[in-house]
């Protein structure tokens, strides 16, 4: 993986916080799970963020050679040791990095981490590419509360 020097970029992943979910922000299925993991979040880790968004634009300039340009691709960017100190996850080795930090009701997902990448990434892009059929598009969004307001970015 090649890393990216942030003053070329122009973006710094360091401001942002330690965990990010980025999802599909019109996505009825993200939208919910978003929900979810607010609340599965017990020690409020995580914040979330569109794919359509600033902060996936920021993340997709500090990772060209990983970050996908579609938005049916789930990411999960948590500390690490690429650039700037970040690890990014995509598809289903987000979805398993995501249920290893939360632990407790998650952690379930994670006993599938064995089965090969190809077949788990294509069982997620199977099923991401059926999601607005299953669970369709958002036309507005729910007003979060003010404590779910600050987990969420641009």
């Amino acid at each position: 993986m090649t890393a990216v020097d942030p003053d070329a970029t122009g973006d710094d992943l360091s401001d942002l916080p330690p965990y990010v979910v980025l999802y599909d922000g019109v996505c009825g299925l993200c939208h919910r799970g978003v929900r979810a993991l607010m609340g599965l979040d017990r020690d409020r880790l995580l914040h979330f963020a569109p794919l359509q968004g600033e902060t996936a634009a920021t993340v997709r300039a500090g990772f060209p050679d990983r970050f996908p340009v579609d938005i049916d691709t789930f990411v999960y960017l948590e500390p690490g040791d690429d650039f700037a100190g970040r690890r990014i996850h995509l598809r289903s080795e987000a979805v398993f990095a995501l249920a290893d930090d939360l632990g407790g009701e998650l952690r379930w997902i994670t006993r599938f981490r064995w089965l090969p990448r190809w077949l788990t990434d294509l069982a997620y892009r199977l099923f991401a590419s059926n999601r607005y059929r299953m669970f369709g598009k958002l036309e507005a969004c729910d007003v979060p509360t003010p404590a779910d307001r600050a987990r969420l970015l641009p």
